[in-house]
């Protein structure tokens, strides 16, 4: 018998709400450094009335911990980045501009000078709104420095770390998993070596970080014996079920491993659920609230779509670096073989060149590239 529906109606979603605890992955603690203050509060009215219900796995706090300041640097950075990038673009349009304009100097209708006036004025009216914002997010900085507390005072219960021996048995049966993608974790297998995570000595690749928070959950819910609603901003196809498109809801192994590992009792139609924070704030704030909070699922839903783009912006150049290794690589023992891999690979670098315009996505270039290294190494092992 199948430890999982197809759909689930609302009686299944009620008695999950009702009887679950809440986990929070990294991504949503670090996204309460980049929401509005307004935001914040309505998150923070939601999960003060299930306070008792919070938990999160020790990998989450250790990523949580080596990331939230990084993620602050990045805040401050925008504006200088902002700057660069506005001078970048206008101050060469308004030098062209001028230019020709002095053509029209001596038109007897047309004030050059007036029209070069108020264009600079625009440009400078913007640098000055930008200097303003970024003394602003000085102060507000230091008046939500209680906000790192705030957040750890939310989420005090903390799972435990594994052993050196669970931990072991957890990469060592990833390696397996992600052979053949099985989920979850598999998108991140071809994160660098050297990019890991420590505590009490021990070594956490992270490309086995979503393992390792997984296989925790499930742990703490055999403890406790009650489903898990798990809210990630994570958009990878190793957490959701993704048709033609469309995120139809977790990835049904996900609900069948919890389901089996976990052995709740029977009566309990959902063991497990995945939401997106703003999905999560909306069902959330009318459960317990009984209000509508729009404009911070709206914000919610913008900060999640901003930062899944700038994420894959960055695993698809890691991504792009390694294929070129690989083909290099493929270059010294067959030809051929490095030819129609770069064919390949400058074929999708086209397509995404059109973005949402030719309809392919930057997440579709994350997940089509790892094809191409899966298949570019399977085929560099045949040739040895």
């Amino acid at each position: 018998m199948l430890k999982w529906k197809p759909k689930y109606n609302q009686e299944d979603f009620d008695f999950l709400w009702e009887n679950c605890i809440f986990v929070f992955d990294t991504n949503m603690l670090l996204n309460f450094h980049r929401y509005s203050n307004s935001t914040n509060k309505d998150f923070f009215n939601v999960l003060t009335r299930v306070k008792d219900r919070l938990w999160i796995p020790h990998q989450v706090l250790l990523e949580y911990m080596y990331n939230q300041e990084s993620v602050q640097i990045g805040l401050k950075n925008s504006y200088s980045k902002i700057d660069s990038a506005f001078k970048k673009i206008f101050n060469p349009a308004l030098e062209e501009a001028k230019k020709e304009l002095k053509q029209y100097k001596n038109h007897p209708f047309i004030e050059t000078s007036e029209i070069v006036f108020k264009l600079e004025g625009v440009l400078s009216d913007f640098y000055q709104i930008l200097q303003n914002t970024e003394e602003i997010h000085e102060i507000e900085v230091e008046q939500r420095g209680k906000l790192e507390n705030s957040i750890l005072d939310l989420f005090i219960n903390v799972g435990k770390a594994f052993t050196e021996e669970e931990l072991k048995r957890v990469i060592q049966s990833g390696q397996e998993r992600y052979k053949i993608l099985r989920p979850p974790g598999y998108e991140d297998r071809h994160k660098k070596d050297e990019e890991w995570k420590q505590y009490d000595n021990l070594i956490v690749p992270d490309k086995y970080g979503d393992l390792v928070a997984w296989k925790q959950i499930i742990l703490h819910a055999k403890v406790i014996k009650q489903p898990v609603v798990f809210i990630t901003d994570d958009q990878k196809q190793d957490w959701w079920r993704i048709l033609k498109g469309r995120t139809l809801g977790p990835r049904v192994e996900l609900i069948d491993e919890f389901s089996l590992e976990v052995e709740l009792d029977a009566s309990t139609p959902l063991p497990f659920y995945i939401y997106t924070g703003d999905m999560f704030l909306l069902q959330a704030a009318r459960r317990f609230l009984n209000k509508e909070v729009i404009n911070s699922v709206e914000e919610a839903r913008e900060v999640r779509l901003n930062k899944d783009e700038n994420n894959y912006a960055q695993l698809t150049d890691d991504q792009e670096k390694h294929i070129a290794y690989l083909i290099e690589i493929a270059k010294g023992k067959n030809s051929d073989l490095s030819k129609i891999a770069k064919e390949k690979f400058d074929e999708y670098l086209y397509l995404f060149s059109g973005d949402i315009g030719n309809g392919y996505l930057l997440i579709d270039l994350y997940r089509d590239l790892n094809s191409l290294i899966d298949w570019l190494e399977m085929k560099l092992k045949e040739e040895n």
